[in-house]
């Protein structure tokens, strides 16, 4: 990770920028202990800078917690956002904590360079079934939080989050392969697609709500597996059954395998693309053809996911690109789905070359707008009664004053303006409010009356799960 200038305008923003050099110094010190023995010069200036970085933080707040919860890093409560070269360094330290059950790493005033040392080796070097005592036993400057007393029985949520991550690692082998291979594992990608066709049918609203929580530090493939739920979500609308959801899913995923044979300078670029850039970044659903067909055998749904592919960026008016010769050409119902699924991610997640990030309600407005046009009328609606006229993940006003976040679409035959809303600000913080209930009479629930735009960056204003998932289900009496 590459560390940030520490002389920030705000409080806000210094602090942002400590927490990067502290995870940074972090990941460089356990996989320097992994290499080095104690007293090598390299392995003692990494104990030292970590130990500096870490006093830094420290010089703000008496203590300070790393910790990993949903695929995510924490320093504290808020989530470490970093640019996409720096995703494998986060995914290495979120590994490390898992690994060894860390609920989370602290670190206090008291820490002297002896115990970061003893800390980097010990995880850097040691299994988690040593039989030795981890430095975060000992007390002095580094401790943990303790696990829960007991495990928790697996639920439905659990099962999303593991098919989510699951769906997001994949997406990430497929699309780190390509320059290295030509050749993916399909039978891996076809079983996490089953399963993510599985969660949809029993229950499609926990794994909607995935969808709302962006990973900034991997897009391209976080993009792809939020419009894989997307997708096959519609398509479930549609009536398909499993298989065809399978292969609308696979196909989703796939879509935009081209953009890794796009020059990473132009995917990455920050400020406004050239015309050369543009011509570059066209050509990605036609370098998805290429490598699918590269493949060797062709099945049925791997032909869907090719042609799905080529599609997903020719409007349904038949502009877009790439240029149709054929104008009488059909495009099908798989590249329909995904051009709206590909369109309504894309535009809510927020990249640094845009003035101003869109919300949910926004992307929602925008569907509705190219109607006829860039999208399929019907499919457009059919999306809306999914996701509803707020979708997941959107803030709101509500008009009894309280702040909230939408947690689940309302469900069917309710008002498409009623969604369920965990209250963020107010009196009952942390309750769920369902829209739909009692919309009329004295005893009426609150109505949304403002979507807001949190601080113009689409972020949550909470930063955990619980804030998307619906009521836990009842335990067996």
């Amino acid at each position: 990770m590459v560390e940030a200038n520490t002389h920030s305008v705000t409080p806000a923003d210094r602090i942002h920028t400590l927490d990067q050099q502290l995870a940074h110094r972090l990941v460089i010190g356990l996989r320097t202990a992994a290499l080095h023995e104690i007293g090598n010069a390299t392995l003692e200036a990494a104990v030292e800078e970590l130990h500096r970085a870490v006093r830094l933080r420290l010089a703000d707040t008496g203590s300070v917690t790393i910790s990993a919860r949903n695929q995510c890093l924490f320093v504290e409560r808020d989530r470490l956002r970093v640019a996409p070269v720096n995703y494998a360094n986060v995914q290495f330290l979120i590994r490390k904590l898992e690994e060894w059950t860390l609920p989370g790493l602290c670190f206090n005033a008291q820490i002297q360079e002896q115990e970061v040392r003893e800390l980097l080796v010990f995880l850097g070097r040691m299994s988690p079934d040593t039989s030795a005592d981890p430095p975060w036993g000992k007390g002095g400057g580094i401790g943990a939080e303790a696990p829960s007393a007991k495990p928790t029985p697996a639920t439905r949520a659990d099962d999303t989050l593991r098919t989510f991550a699951a769906a997001m690692d994949i997406s990430r082998d497929l699309y780190d392969a390509f320059g290295t291979s030509d050749r993916f594992r399909q039978r891996s990608l076809r079983r996490v697609t089953q399963s993510m066709v599985d969660l949809l049918r029993e229950d499609e609203h926990v794994l909607l709500g995935m969808t709302s929580i962006k990973n900034f530090d991997g897009y391209l493939f976080n993009h792809c597996a939020n419009v894989a739920v997307l997708s096959a979500a519609l398509g479930q609308r549609l009536g398909l059954n499993k298989a065809r959801l399978g292969e609308l899913c696979l196909a989703a995923l796939l879509h935009d395998l081209g953009k890794t044979l796009v020059p990473k300078e132009v995917l990455d670029k920050t400020g406004d693309l050239t015309d050369e850039d543009w011509v570059q970044l066209r050509r990605h659903p036609v370098h998805s053809v290429e490598i699918l067909l590269g493949q060797g055998r062709v099945s049925p749904g791997m032909l869907a996911a090719i042609v799905a592919g080529f599609e997903h960026h020719v409007d349904y008016d038949l502009t877009g690109y790439p240029p149709l010769v054929n104008k009488d050409h059909h495009i099908t119902l798989f590249g329909r789905i995904i051009a709206i699924a590909d369109c309504y991610d894309a535009i809510t997640t927020p990249r640094a070359y845009r003035a101003v990030n869109l919300t949910p309600f926004d992307g929602v407005r925008f569907l509705l707008g190219n109607m006829g046009t860039k999208f399929d009328p019907i499919l457009v609606r059919l999306f809306i009664e999914l996701l509803g006229v707020y979708p997941p993940g959107t803030m709101v006003r509500l008009s009894s004053g309280e702040v909230g976040v939408v947690s689940r679409p309302p469900l069917p035959a309710a008002p498409l303006d009623r969604p369920l809303v965990r209250i963020a600000r107010g009196p009952a913080s942390g309750s769920l409010v369902d829209l739909s209930e009692a919309c009329a009479g004295p005893g009426a629930r609150p109505a949304v009356v403002e979507v807001i735009n949190p601080d113009n960056l689409g972020l949550l204003p909470a930063l955990d799960m619980t804030v998307l998932q619906a009521p836990p289900e009842p335990e067996d009496s």
